[in-house]
């Protein structure tokens, strides 16, 4: 997810790495707490009604009262690791898509028409979330990376990186311009 884009336009994109091509992209809603079409504030804090940066895990799907939906754990101590007690998660709404640019309470929110694509793509992935002007969250250990991630730069690969929770699989992160149909994108879910 770029954040640094609008919600009013596409900036959220899962990719298939093994076939290294974007697979759906679409407008995905931020908290009301980082602010109105582009956020400039974010948190892990409970409360903040913020949306959090940095990498994600899915991590498993249940029926929230919205409809399906998708459990988040954060990954990156003192950035997002608050995500799953704050129950931040990835849900339909009928106030993001087709024109409507609304808020969440800090959950990644897209339109219910997407809902499955969305959740299927994101399942056994990792999602990334980033803002060209909050670099804390992009100088990922996670990742492998000894500067801030760019994008346009996915070259670093994970090696079993140690998260609080355990390891993660590998995941390779270097991605050429032309897997894109629309300029590479400054963030994406990653799928496995």
């Amino acid at each position: 997810i770029d954040y640094s884009l609008p919600s009013s336009e596409k900036r959220l994109w899962i990719i298939d790495l093994e076939s290294e091509r974007v697979v759906f992209s679409d407008q995905v809603a931020h908290g009301a707490g980082s602010g109105g079409l582009v956020p400039t504030r974010f948190s892990n804090i409970p409360n903040s009604h913020m949306s959090s940066l940095g990498l994600i895990e899915p991590l498993f799907e249940f029926q929230a009262s919205s409809g399906r939906a998708l459990r988040l754990r954060g990954l990156e101590p003192g950035i997002n690791d608050n995500i799953y007690d704050r129950e931040i998660i990835v849900h339909p709404s009928t106030y993001i898509g087709n024109g409507r640019t609304g808020r969440s309470q800090g959950c990644q929110a897209v339109h219910y028409d997407n809902i499955d694509v969305v959740i299927n793509g994101m399942k056994g992935g990792l999602l990334y979330a980033y803002h060209q002007d909050h670099s804390q969250a992009l100088s990922s250990k996670l990742i492998g990376c000894g500067a801030v991630l760019q994008p346009q730069d996915m070259i670093c690969k994970a090696q079993q990186p140690e998260t609080p929770f355990g390891p993660l699989a590998p995941v390779a992160w270097n991605l050429p311009n032309s897997v894109f149909d629309t300029p590479l994108p400054r963030a994406y879910v990653a799928t496995r």
